[in-house]
């Protein structure tokens, strides 16, 4: 009985933190300009995409006017993150509890 709830959670953590390692790396690059010199340098990215994904959208803080390409980011990023992955884990556990 647990083994498929274990499972399900897995995969959706699986999927919910390659995306904000993703966009952490995305967002790094595109707002620093430079290339990773330092391994541990993603942990400040990585936790202010999660901060992100709870609300704490900052616009004017991280990009400028004329970067199109930061802009798409954050846009897709906006879409992406915390409108539908929060609601597919809802849905996971809507679905589980009429499971059981």
């Amino acid at each position: 009985m647990l083994v498929p709830i274990f499972e399900k959670v897995t995969l959706f953590i699986t999927l919910y933190l390659s995306l904000i390692l993703g966009f952490a790396m995305s967002f790094n690059l595109l707002v620093n300009g430079k290339e990773f010199d330092n391994p541990f340098n993603i942990v400040k990215p990585f936790i202010k995409t999660i901060a992100m994904m709870t609300g704490e959208v900052e616009y004017s803080d991280l990009f400028g006017e004329n970067q199109i390409l930061a802009n798409m980011f954050f846009f897709f990023f906006v879409i992406l993150g915390p409108i539908i992955i929060n609601n597919l884990l809802i849905g996971l556990t809507v679905s589980d509890v009429n499971d059981h």
